[in-house]
């Protein structure tokens, strides 16, 4: 099932087993190892997710509000935009899939109604997708450790990505990836019961789970957690917005000023 690292040999895999999420990178010093590291990470995380789903029928399926694609567009999609961004970055020459880059391109907009039509469309079989991941998996993983604007010098020398670095692309492919793990985690709980199952390497629920002094799912207060009472807190002049130089991958709505 899985195109790239299994679970138990992932980076960020624990004592017990269970795939854990690595922290975020530094961008300030990336190097090829620290870079293949998260995709890998964050990769297989998503594929864990995809574990859940049983057999194919899930995959087709189109979420019982309408507002989203079925799965098997979301299977194809987190994929493609590494290949698409990373050509528009300059750092693949070519297409893996035109078409899969084609149809998997673009999710639901809100604003733009007339995208839904695609999920009437005949998609891709799972093994089509299936065998494009392991495509795609390969190409950035070669691009990871070969292209020479990640040139660290054998780890020796990290390297600064930053939003002029064509490698700027490559860290949104990850965060992007991350963004759908729980878009995604949402759609499987709109999933009817018999078509999901636990993924292995999946952590337990916390064991507080099982102690909750009453079972509805309208928490109490005072039961289910604590009076909370409001505090006071002196007004001051605060400053809002991500800086341009902050080594971490943003969205365009993280950065800007504004003084409040």
């Amino acid at each position: 099932w899985f195109t790239g690292k299994a679970p138990h040999v992932c980076p960020g895999v624990d004592e017990h087993g269970i795939l854990r999420s690595l922290p975020l990178p530094n961008l300030s010093a990336v190097t090829r190892e620290s870079a293949k590291d998260y995709f890998d990470n964050s990769w297989t995380l998503f594929e864990t997710l995809f574990a859940g789903l049983k057999g194919e029928e899930p995959f087709y399926r189109p979420p019982v509000h309408g507002l989203r694609h079925p799965q098997i567009f979301y299977y194809g999609h987190t994929p493609c935009l590494y290949v698409n961004k990373l050509r528009v970055a300059g750092v693949l020459d070519k297409p893996v899939n035109a078409y899969f880059e084609s149809i998997f391109e673009v999710g639901v907009d809100e604003m733009l109604w007339d995208d839904m039509h695609k999920n009437d469309m005949v998609w891709p079989t799972v093994r089509e997708v299936y065998e494009y991941r392991k495509d795609v998996y390969d190409t950035v993983v070669n691009a990871i450790m070969n292209h020479p604007s990640l040139d660290d010098k054998n780890g020796t020398e990290p390297v600064m990505v930053n939003q002029n670095h064509p490698m700027w692309a490559l860290f949104m492919g990850f965060e992007h990836e991350r963004i759908h793990l729980e878009t995604s985690s949402v759609l499987f709980r709109e999933t009817p019961i018999e078509l999901v199952q636990k993924p292995e390497n999946w952590p337990h629920l916390h064991p507080s789970a099982a102690e909750l002094p009453t079972k509805s799912t309208r928490p109490v207060e005072g039961v289910d957690y604590p009076s909370n009472n409001m505090l006071a807190v002196k007004g001051k002049t605060i400053q809002l917005g991500k800086p341009l130089d902050f080594p971490s991958y943003g969205w365009d709505n993280e950065y800007g000023e504004r003084t409040v």
